[in-house]
């Protein structure tokens, strides 16, 4: 059940990480188009 948990965690982690990255991505438009 922990490694569950700790994989839940982890999503959520990844998940809260690529919104905040997608916003400065919007607001800078001059990164390359090839990072995730």
């Amino acid at each position: 059940m922990h490694a569950i948990l700790r994989y839940f965690i982890r999503r959520l982690f990844y998940h809260i990480f690529y919104k905040i990255y997608s916003l400065i991505s919007k607001k800078h438009q001059s990164l390359p188009s090839d990072v995730r």
